[in-house]
């Protein structure tokens, strides 16, 4: 069979991605007419871009793109839409800007400050509804964390531009030209700019996200990034009694908290449709409980909400991404006071039902050494043995 008959070949399958691509621009295009929605179809387009970067598209293309835009279309829409009056005030400003009469230095200061303003949103707006696809997080942190990482990640966010501003071309060119173009744009050119945009956001977010996450990209970050992003994720927020951010920060196990201040942990409790819990085994080199079982869970970074961080602690953890759940969320909370210890804290539990296998399954390897699938009986059986962390606390989740 030659390489181009062969349906596993390269040919086929450069021609397979090709067809994905035209579906995604069709599909975004169309989801984008009712203007409100540009941010659910912007965010469903790179959402498959970023699958087929890692090669996890699928093959029902249509399907994965409409749940991607059913899925995120709240945050995605109410993103776009605090956007949407920046770039309306924007645009005032630069029409009244060219038609005030401005000259030598004022004109250059005008368009200066204007193009900082168009870059801050454009980035701002990209990278969060891109990130929204990716992490769990509220509005408000991720528009925010979206303007940070894109000028953290500069280089990268220019190159994103390059990729995402590629129809703007078509501006530039003659009315005749452009009309040439105009059918490469509605069949194929959204998805190929999203697509080439998808690898380079890689690169861009591939700190941020989960150990373990995209271990296909073979790049070491620069030394200095990475002590800094280390010193980031060592920063949680205090609250108050009333589990309410009080503005202040800690350092990650700093136990000096005063009366009254609290950190937040989560919990996540994952059991399969056959009642099995996935719980894991803490390495016996820890210098607390070592060789003890529990189930995957850390401490709430600063800025980030808990849901966010049981996502993240549990794909960490066990590799498991509890977005595929069939079912679950937020269980219950409850608080502690180690006054004795000057550690106070709330724990957030959730539970999850969702489908897993031993191939599923990829332990961090140095915080973990084992796991195993138990039922309720068994849990028990360890917890009265005093050999599953927890247990009193968070025995009704795993009833």
């Amino acid at each position: 069979m030659s390489r181009i008959t062969d349906p596993e070949g390269p040919f086929a399958s450069t021609m397979t991605k090709v067809a994905n691509l035209a579906l995604i621009n069709i599909w975004f295009i169309i989801c984008s007419l009712p203007v409100f929605t540009i941010g659910a179809a912007f965010t469903a387009l790179m959402d498959i871009a970023w699958k087929m970067t890692l090669g996890t598209e699928g093959t029902a293309i249509t399907k994965a793109y409409f749940r991607s835009f059913k899925d995120n279309f709240r945050k995605s829409t109410a993103i776009w839409l605090i956007q949407i009056p920046l770039f309306l005030i924007l645009a005032a400003d630069f029409f009244i800007g060219i038609r005030s009469g401005l000259k030598g230095g004022m004109t250059v200061a005008f368009f200066a400050i204007f193009l900082i303003g168009l870059m801050i949103v454009l980035f701002t707006t990209w990278y969060s509804l891109t990130m929204q696809a990716i992490f769990d997080n509220t509005v408000g942190n991720m528009i925010k964390n979206g303007l940070m990482i894109s000028f953290a990640r500069f280089p990268y966010t220019l190159g994103i531009a390059v990729c995402l501003l590629s129809p703007g071309i078509l501006l530039l060119m003659s009315p005749r030209r452009a009309y040439f173009f105009l059918p490469i744009l509605a069949i194929i050119w959204f998805g190929a700019a999203a697509y080439g945009a998808a690898f380079i956001f890689r690169k861009a977010l591939m700190p941020f996200l989960p150990e373990g996450y995209g271990d296909e990209i073979d790049e070491k970050e620069d030394d200095d990034m990475e002590e800094a992003l280390s010193r980031l994720d060592e920063i949680w927020d205090i609250y108050d009694k009333d589990k309410r951010p009080t503005g202040r920060t800690m350092k990650r196990n700093d136990w000096n908290m005063a009366d009254g201040d609290y950190h937040l942990s989560v919990l996540g409790v994952l059991v399969r449709p056959d009642g099995k819990y996935l719980i894991t085994k803490r390495k016996m080199d820890k210098e607390w409980a070592p060789g003890s079982y529990e189930v995957p869970g850390g401490g709430v970074r600063a800025g980030e909400s808990s849901a966010c961080a049981v996502r993240r602690e549990v794909l960490e953890e066990t590799g498991i991404d509890v977005k595929n759940a069939l079912d679950g969320g937020f269980a219950f909370d409850y608080r502690r006071d180690n006054p004795e210890e000057k550690n106070n804290y709330f724990v957030d539990v959730y539970k999850y039902t969702i489908e897993m296998e031993d191939k599923d399954i990829h332990l961090q390897e140095d915080e973990t050494e084992g796991y195993m699938f138990a039922d309720s009986e068994e849990i028990g059986k360890l917890g009265e043995e005093g050999n599953f962390l927890h247990y009193g606390s968070i025995k009704k989740a795993l009833q």
